[in-house]
């Protein structure tokens, strides 16, 4: 027989083993238990939603709930179901939402059903056997349910017409509805019940279950002191399903007139605003009565608390409306402050810097009186305070800490050299001129930052601080790290250290900006001059020759004179139209004409009116053909300006015999036209700077190719106020692409 002898430190060890074991067990199970507990405690509510859950109302609706929901105490549990009977209105569909529901849920307890929208709660009710046992609550929104639990949330058109009466006072009222179903006839039903109970003077129409294309063109001819107010559509122009936020977006393009409606989740979409119904405090209303079923209080009545003012800013800048006609509890959208309200905190900063600098430097005089004081006292009592020149020392130090920090922290260059130009000191704001690090800086000298052109200018301002005691300000290069020259503005004070050696206490600033401007400006005046004196000057000599008799009586020769005159005098209208269009954009007085355009042959009859450039450039334009109609609102005059400027350039840059090919493509919802020419291209530096005013590669009154660097930057205003883009992909001496892009007028 074996006998096996166990150590006691094995026994020990399995014994404690055992005991953790056991331990982690009971936690286990404790555990489970407080989670079942939990679970059975938590209540759980089922929401169907009428909606399909992209919707805005329905986002706006949810928001609030969950908000309610999770900000309180109660232990709820929400699932959403989503009907999407907009898009999806047969009974079909319903019955398979049904079966849907009944699968899904076939082992789970509600302590409530929730719905929103009428097409929800109407689905309930059609199928008393989805969830029979769970109490009911309808949420309705200007309809009301016989014999249910309805938190009915009413329309309120009166405060919304009297609202939009008192903001702008109308004289007609356009009504946009759609009365394709029961509800929506339901809609404008009571609309117009709570039209008779305002007391307001206006007329009202109604564009009842029109085309959109019909509905477009009338509303962007309505009189003046005309509103519209927008009773949601749900149909385009071909009778298809279209969204109301979509509807409502095309309205906006094109009425010249404001639009009120509702409906909170319509800001944005190009409503003015008025008093609105709101999502988000439906939502927080249902929160409360879902939480007051649960607990068993009271249903909370909605009331007035779902409604409330908000306007978009946008808007009624566009109509002209004060800020000062809104109610004092409006809620106000897409603000955009003025240059003071947005940099006040700036203003304020600036403000509190020259106040404290100001500070700081009375606080230096102070102590560097305060030191000679104590200097002049130690003579007398060196052995009496030397406590009191401790305190004085760390009060300097403190000053010298303050000194420095206002010393690095400022925006403009500070210099600190010997008088041979040597530099002792700088901040960073003066090596971010100079481009070189402060261990590089000190060991340049003066000229490896001045160029010697400067040299007699220099030698006049070292005159200048050795009989003033100061120099500038004057205007000079720097030579940066990287070899290119940096305007700058100096001026300076000499100081005695002390050690007794004196200094230049130098003041830098970086004006190349400024400078850049200044350039800009100059080669508008030599552009526009040279542009103004060549045609001139051939008007005057040809019609120089004909009043003075060299032509003679040949009639041909005199006509050839004053085609020349005529041509020339067509120049310089281009030129004073360019610049008029450009303040005009800039300003916005420029008027555009909005109309559905086809623009595959606004393309073609752009370019046929344009085959002057193709003969006298000797190019060739070629449009690649495009099966597809493509259309767009857009302003027919302005659009043809834009593409007849790509292909002017196109052909005065591209070599003769080349062919320029013109594009036109679609995406989703743009259109795009691109200009392809075989020119020189343009250089990358340029690239950046090609769409601003008055800019060309070569400025001067002897370019190649003439113009005045205006029609690149009218094409981009224009095209940016019909929400499109434009620009260019080119590499130098492979030509360039033109491109720029509208939107599409979908299903028109």
């Amino acid at each position: 027989m074996i006998c096996v002898c166990r150590k006691p430190t094995e026994i020990s060890h399995n014994f404690k083993t055992w005991i953790v074991q056991l331990c982690l067990l009971l936690i286990v199970m404790c555990m489970t238990a407080s989670l079942s507990k939990a679970a059975e405690a938590q209540s759980k509510i089922l929401l169907i939603n009428s909606w399909h859950q992209e919707m805005p109302w329905q986002k706006a609706f949810e928001k609030g709930l969950k908000t309610t929901i999770n900000t309180s105490k109660a232990n709820i549990l929400i699932f959403n179901e989503y009907l999407d009977s907009g898009r999806f209105p047969s009974k079909q569909h319903a019955q398979n939402f049904r079966d849907y529901l009944v699968t899904k849920y076939a082992h789970m307890h509600f302590d409530v059903v929730l719905t929103e929208g009428l097409p929800a709660a109407n689905f309930l009710l059609n199928n008393p056997d989805v969830l029979p046992n769970v109490e009911r609550l309808f949420v309705e929104r200007g309809f009301h349910i016989e014999n249910v639990p309805t938190i009915p949330i009413g329309f309120d058109f009166a405060g919304a017409i009297a609202e939009m009466d008192r903001l702008v006072k109308p004289k007609t009222v356009y009504v946009v509805a759609d009365t394709s179903t029961k509800g929506r006839k339901l809609r404008l039903n009571t609309f117009q019940e709570a039209l008779k109970t305002t007391q307001v003077g206006f007329e009202v129409v109604y564009l009842n279950d029109l085309p959109m294309g019909s509905l477009l063109e009338k509303v962007s001819n309505l009189p003046e002191k005309s509103a519209i107010f927008y009773l949601l559509l749900f149909k385009d122009a071909q009778g298809q399903p279209i969204s109301p936020y979509r509807a409502v977006q095309l309205l906006a393009q094109q009425a010249n007139a404001p639009i009120f409606t509702h409906w909170r989740t319509l800001m944005g979409s190009g409503v003015t605003g008025g008093y609105l119904l709101s999502g988000e405090l439906v939502g927080e209303i249902v929160g409360e009565a879902a939480i007051a079923i649960v607990s068993g209080g009271p249903v909370p009545d909605a009331a007035d608390a779902v409604f409330g003012y908000y306007y978009d800013w946008r808007q009624l800048k566009r109509w002209g409306i004060s800020l000062d006609k809104l109610p004092q509890d409006v809620q106000l959208l897409h603000y955009e402050p003025t240059l003071i309200e947005e940099y006040k905190g700036h203003f304020i900063s600036l403000l509190t810097f020259i106040v404290g600098l100001i500070g700081v430097a009375g606080w230096l005089v102070y102590s560097n009186r305060e030191r000679k004081l104590a200097v002049d006292a130690l003579e007398h009592e060196r052995l009496g305070l030397s406590k009191d020149i401790q305190q004085r020392t760390e009060e300097l130090i403190e000053s010298e800490k303050k000194y420095r920090s206002i010393f690095e922290a400022s925006r403009v260059g500070f210099a600190l050299c010997k008088m041979d130009g040597s530099l002792i000191e700088c901040n960073q704001a003066y090596l971010d001129i100079i481009g070189y690090s402060e261990q590089e800086a000190l060991k340049l000298t003066y000229w490896d930052l001045t160029p010697r052109s400067f040299e007699a200018q220099e030698i006049e301002q070292l005159e200048s601080i050795e009989k003033t005691g100061s120099y500038g300000p004057y205007e000079k290069h720097y030579i940066h790290k990287n070899g290119h020259n940096v305007y700058v503005l100096l001026n300076g004070t000499k100081l005695k250290g002390i050690d007794g050696n004196e200094y230049i206490w130098s003041i830098v600033q970086d004006i190349s900006e400024r400078k850049q401007l200044e350039q800009s400006k100059t080669d508008f005046i030599s552009t526009v001059s040279h542009e103004l004196r060549t045609p001139l000057t051939s008007i005057k000599g040809s019609l120089g020759l004909i009043v003075g008799g060299v032509s003679g009586r040949e009639s041909g020769k005199s006509d050839q004179l004053l085609s020349i005159a005529l041509g020339n005098a067509d120049q310089l209208i281009a030129l004073v139209d360019d610049i008029l269009d450009l303040e005009k954009l800039q300003s916005g007085k420029m008027e555009l004409n909005f109309e559905d355009i086809d623009l595959v042959q606004l393309v073609y009859d752009t370019v046929a009116l344009n085959q002057g450039y193709s003969l006298k450039y000797g190019v060739e334009f070629h449009v690649e053909k495009l099966t597809q109609d493509v259309h767009v609102v857009a302003d027919r005059v302005r659009i043809t300006q834009v593409i007849t400027n790509l292909l002017s350039n196109a052909a005065k840059f591209s070599p003769k015999g080349c062919m320029v090919h013109i594009f036109i493509t679609t995406e989703t919802e743009m259109a795009k036209i691109t200009v392809r020419d075989h020119g020189p291209g343009v250089s990358p530096e340029f690239k950046t700077k090609l769409f601003e005013r008055f800019s060309q590669e070569d400025a001067s009154d002897r370019r190649k190719y003439g113009g005045t660097g205006l029609g690149l930057s009218i094409c981009k205003t224009i095209v940016e106020k019909h929400n499109g883009e434009i620009g260019v992909v080119s590499e130098q001496n492979e030509g360039s692409t033109f491109y720029f892009t509208l939107p599409r007028l979908i299903n028109t």
